[in-house]
């Protein structure tokens, strides 16, 4: 079996977490894009958050964030994002993914932006770049960016290669969380999140 698969390394070059994508993005756009995933590849069934216990990404903050895996498609499943970060503590989500210029413009600034404002956390998108002249059948959107979370874009990256530098101001997370509390305040007498058993 074949999975499209993120890993997180180490300074120190030891694998810390992989992610198997979970969502396969099988879609027919008119006018647009068709492309079935489920016909290369086998969809992951794990929720990927590395524990920031002892540093492990030597971020030398004096609370080291909890990082959320998910790709590309798995960020437009709302639910998952809440789980990962309501029921595992994820600080922030790193998202590589591969926006085409169809869906791109639309949806990934959008997407980004809303699942930064849900789970109250930062958001690290990183998008392929589009190659000059990019003739291809799936011409890639670009646009890597850092959310803050408040919803703000605090870095991104234009269509070309580029290195995305953001600095995180941690301290807004619990900022946000305490400013508009949604954790504590959902209805779980009426509605809840779980993941499967």
């Amino acid at each position: 079996r074949i999975f499209n698969t993120a890993t997180v390394i180490s300074p120190a070059g030891c694998l810390l977490a992989k992610h198997r994508k979970m969502h396969l993005f099988d879609v027919d756009i008119p006018g647009g894009i068709h492309f079935h995933e489920s016909d290369s590849l086998t969809a992951g069934d794990q929720i990927t958050v590395l524990s920031g216990v002892g540093d492990p990404l030597a971020s030398g903050a004096a609370t080291p964030p909890n990082l959320g895996l998910q790709i590309c498609y798995d960020i437009r499943f709302p639910e998952l994002a809440l789980l990962m970060q309501q029921q595992l503590s994820c600080d922030v989500i790193a998202c590589p993914a591969g926006f085409s210029t169809t869906t791109g413009p639309l949806h990934w600034h959008l997407v980004m932006r809303a699942r930064a404002v849900d789970t109250q956390s930062f958001v690290l998108a990183c998008c392929s770049a589009r190659p000059p002249q990019d003739s291809g059948d799936y011409p890639s959107y670009g646009h890597s960016l850092v959310v803050d979370p408040w919803g703000h874009i605090v870095a991104e990256a234009g269509i070309g290669e580029e290195v995305v530098h953001a600095e995180l101001d941690l301290d807004q997370i619990a900022a946000a969380r305490a400013a508009i509390p949604t954790s504590r305040q959902r209805r779980g007498d009426v509605y809840r999140l779980e993941p499967s058993a």
